[in-house]
């Protein structure tokens, strides 16, 4: 209960894999310095004692505002003794977090109904004659062609189709990262004991709750193929292997 309540402080995510600020020390000086000023850039980072004081209080910060090289493993719980959380992760996670929520909202909008049309009967000596100025017989040919450009939707600039391309790039890039991570996990989880599956099942639903939601419900099938997979193949190699001896 109590690893379940504690979140980062940065960003507030929970549960997550966390790590907790640094204590500091002879051999930890300019990290336990980078810690501090990345949360606190106005106040007396440099300070040991205010530096102290943060590890004192169990701040911690969560794994997504770390670079993958700061990790010892493939699954973001263990750092490196120098790690230092870096400004440009979160960059990355906020362009993302944006589009996303875009995404979500302009897809979630809730259309106003649409009014009841009445038909009246309107007498046909009363009904008005249509407005045939804008008709193509009333132009010269290059104005109706005009025209007509004038009407076509712009195509979207450079700057924001290669904005929206590198976007959809490290969206799939990250998506690839993590499933590799799942499989890797899940190989070494078939050749232990069946106990194990527990551990991943919760490493699993972790990772999910403490992601964006386009990201999760992107996941969940690939996860599910994935296991799958996996599961008949073991599947068929105990057959093989049981056909063996009997031979």
């Amino acid at each position: 209960m109590k690893e379940n309540g504690r979140k980062c402080y940065k960003c507030g995510y929970s549960p997550a894999p966390l790590h907790r600020f640094p204590k500091p020390g002879r051999t930890n000086i300019m990290r336990c310095e980078l810690w501090a000023k990345y949360c606190f850039p106005d106040d007396s980072w440099w300070l040991p004692e205010f530096q102290n004081e943060l590890h004192s209080r169990h701040l911690m910060l969560c794994t997504k505002h770390f670079k993958r090289s700061s990790f010892l493993d493939n699954f973001g719980k263990r750092l490196i003794r120098s790690a230092a959380p870096d400004e440009e992760c979160d960059k990355e996670m906020d362009n993302l977090t944006t589009s996303i929520a875009d995404d979500q909202s302009n897809a979630f909008i809730k259309k106003e109904p649409e009014a009841e049309v009445r038909v009246q009967m309107t007498d046909p000596e009363d009904m008005a004659i249509p407005d045939t100025s804008n008709s193509r017989e009333n132009f010269s040919s290059s104005d109706y062609e005009q025209s007509l450009e004038c009407e076509l939707p712009k195509p979207l600039a450079f700057n924001e189709f290669a904005k929206k391309r590198k976007l959809e790039d490290f969206h799939n890039e990250s998506l690839a990262v993590t499933l590799r991570d799942i499989n890797i996990q899940l190989h070494v989880l078939t050749n232990q004991l069946d106990d194990c599956f527990d551990n991943f099942g919760k490493y699993i639903s972790s990772m999910l709750r403490s992601m964006p939601m386009q990201n999760a419900l992107e996941l969940q099938p690939k996860i599910v193929a994935l296991i799958t997979s996996v599961g008949v193949s073991n599947n068929e190699c105990r057959i093989s292997q049981s056909h063996e001896n009997c031979s």
